[in-house]
């Protein structure tokens, strides 16, 4: 398991560092929480992939069937997405207040944790 460390991007420009998801389990990678901060997300390899933010803290609705809060994302093959915002009230795990990610693949696969 990875936590990665929030990049603060700046007005001047920042040169921002990705890293290699850990595996492709839900929380194996972490990020800090924040209402500004974002996951950046490339997609290097040849097939589109689905990057997950876990959403521990949405109340599921009275009555509701298969509810299912987590931010789920397809990243095209070659492309990029910037994911988020991840407010601590919606995405911070109770245990250890960190955001929860999960990339259906690792190869050429980067992310970074970016904040405004």
């Amino acid at each position: 398991m990875a936590t990665l460390t929030r990049q603060a991007i700046a007005a001047s420009g920042t040169a921002i560092t990705h890293a290699v998801p850990s595996a492709t389990t839900m929380g194996a990678d972490k990020c800090p929480p924040g209402d500004h901060t974002f996951v950046w997300v490339k997609n290097g390899s040849g097939s589109s992939i689905t990057f997950k933010v876990n959403d521990p803290n949405s109340v599921a609705p009275a009555g509701s069937v298969g509810f299912d809060p987590d931010i789920s994302v397809t990243i095209a093959a070659g492309a990029e997405k910037l994911v988020g915002p991840l407010p601590a009230t919606r995405f911070a795990d109770p245990s250890d207040g960190l955001v929860q990610l999960q990339s259906s693949a690792t190869t050429s696969i980067g992310i970074a944790c970016v904040t405004t």
